[in-house]
């Protein structure tokens, strides 16, 4: 009976001992196959670092789309607003509204947080509010001298800005 109980002994602290190497050995392959995908993601990333687009040639823009989307939207709504402007200004000089072309353009639906952080917008003093009280109106005598011609440059931008906002 004492060998058997002193077998069972040996037996148990010879089964502690190999749980031990096999706890290790799992833990050491692990951490091998932890460091071989870190320095896989770290190959990946410098590869997407240095990236080139096959159609144009040129590196990546930026590592997040989600900012990239973000500034293109931004722009979308500047751009809007100054279409809006200029369609203003040339409905002014041509005598009748351009907006019939404007209802081609598909607006986009933009969420209030969006226009929040867009800031101010890209106004180039095309119809300043306070220059147009304050300042005599010289639009009779331009537009009186060179009508034709003045009319002639105001549908060839406004088609050239309509073309360039329907092939987004």
């Amino acid at each position: 009976m004492i060998s058997r109980g002193t077998n069972l002994a040996e037996n148990w602290v010879w089964l502690s001992k190999t749980n031990q190497v096999l706890f290790h050995n799992s833990r050491t392959q692990l951490k091998a196959e932890n460091d071989k995908i870190r320095c896989e993601n770290i190959a990946i990333r410098e590869a997407l670092k240095h990236a080139i687009y096959p159609n144009c040639g040129c590196p990546p823009v930026s590592e997040d789309p989600y900012f990239d989307e973000r500034k293109l939207r931004i722009e979308n709504v500047h751009l809007r607003d100054e279409l809006e402007r200029m369609s203003t200004v040339a409905s002014k000089y041509m005598g009748r509204p351009i907006s019939s072309h404007l209802a081609t353009l598909h607006p986009m639906r933009i969420s209030p947080l969006d226009l929040s952080m867009i800031g101010p917008s890209l106004d180039f003093d095309l119809l300043p509010a306070s220059s147009m009280h304050s300042q005599p109106n010289n639009l009779a005598t331009i537009s009186d001298m060179d009508k034709p011609l003045m009319n002639d440059i105001a549908f060839t931008v406004m088609e050239e800005l309509l073309r360039l906002f329907n092939t987004n």
